[in-house]
């Protein structure tokens, strides 16, 4: 990034949000660059989050139950 401090940030890539779940990412309005992804939704990335974290748990208790037997 532009960061002229130099801090190391963490965040997730507007074109990588755009290919997972394009809800999730918000876009240029006008310009050449019309349509592009410009950024990410982070407030409304805490339920998907959630739900895959939930899924997760899920495959991984069957997973679990299968190697026990």
């Amino acid at each position: 990034t532009n960061d002229a401090k130099h801090i190391e940030r963490i965040g997730l890539n507007a074109e990588n949000m755009h290919a997972v779940e394009p809800r999730l990412a918000f876009y240029e309005q006008s310009g050449p660059d019309i349509g592009k992804p410009r950024g990410v939704a982070y407030e409304e990335t805490v339920a998907l989050l959630v739900k895959a974290i939930q899924e997760l748990e899920f495959r991984v208790r069957v997973l679990e139950e299968h190697q026990v037997r």
